[in-house]
């Protein structure tokens, strides 16, 4: 039945039956629902699937009140091995670690907030041993420490000598891109942390991560040493602009990026070496 009215008269009234408000409610939802899946359909398609994923996640922990405590916890194991002997290949990696890293491989802890983002710096060329077992050793380090992180390798492919200090500003400006991360270390792949207890967590200072290395004996060659492992947030990196990219090979860029620190009121710290 369609609308019912009565004879023309000065105060005209129409009924309008029930089966026609109820179809109209109908077409309105069905709208809404078309409205929401070609939303959903076009963030799918535009955004990469990583930030989709992440951005529920990060929903998904920040409607828990527990935050993640910072340090040595129930998952920590102290002093570590490396295993060198069996190395895995990186599509073994990928496979072991598709399980609880999210697309592009980034982590979000998922029984607690992260207090902080952290992203790991990797200046990388020809040293593919070292970056499998890197992967293997970092992934569940950084795990264990509650920390939402993202491992981002950055490669130089020219046969120019290398320079790491290039390579850590592309590392800083595009993983900005990626995510709005807290700090960043800058981290060579032939490093690894042998205790739990050295912290990758950001800092109010510049943090020297790599003070005691095996191959110097586990002492710190000299007071100014700062390259290995760092770690700077992203208010310090902006401030002494980066690293300087004028030093090719190994070495030197550390040394001024603490050169530039002196004009700013901080301190340099240090993982204990014992």
């Amino acid at each position: 039945m369609g609308e019912v009215c009565c004879a023309p008269s000065p105060c005209r009234v129409c009924l309008v039956h029930p089966t026609i408000k109820l179809r109209r409610r109908q077409l309105v939802l069905f709208t809404i629902i078309l409205i929401s899946i070609t939303i959903i359909s076009s963030l799918l398609y535009t955004v990469p699937k990583s930030e989709v994923f992440s951005h529920l996640l990060t929903l998904k922990n920040g409607m828990q009140q527990k935050t993640c405590s910072v340090g040595f916890n129930t998952s920590s194991k102290g002093p570590l091995e490396v295993d060198t002997e069996n190395i895995p290949s990186l599509l073994d990696l990928e496979h072991d670690l598709s399980e609880v890293l999210l697309p592009g491989g980034h982590f979000v802890p998922q029984t607690c907030k992260s207090k902080h983002k952290v992203a790991v710096i990797v200046p990388f060329r020809d040293r593919e041993v070292h970056l499998k077992i890197f992967l293997h050793h970092m992934h569940p380090f950084l795990q264990r420490q509650n920390l939402e992180y993202g491992i981002i390798l950055v490669e130089q492919e020219a046969d120019s000598l290398f320079n790491r200090a290039i390579l850590m500003n592309i590392g800083f400006v595009e993983s900005l891109k990626i995510r709005n991360y807290d700090c960043f270390v800058f981290h060579d792949v032939d490093l690894l942390p042998l205790d739990d207890r050295n912290y990758y967590s950001c800092s109010d200072e510049p943090i020297h991560l790599s003070a005691s290395i095996d191959v110097h004996n586990y002492k710190l060659m000299y007071h100014e040493l700062f390259g290995g492992a760092s770690m700077m947030t992203k208010e310090m990196m902006e401030k002494v602009n980066g690293f300087s990219n004028v030093y090719f090979g190994w070495g030197g860029e550390m040394m001024t990026c603490l050169t530039d620190y002196a004009a700013i009121p901080c301190r340099l710290a240090a993982m204990p070496q014992k």
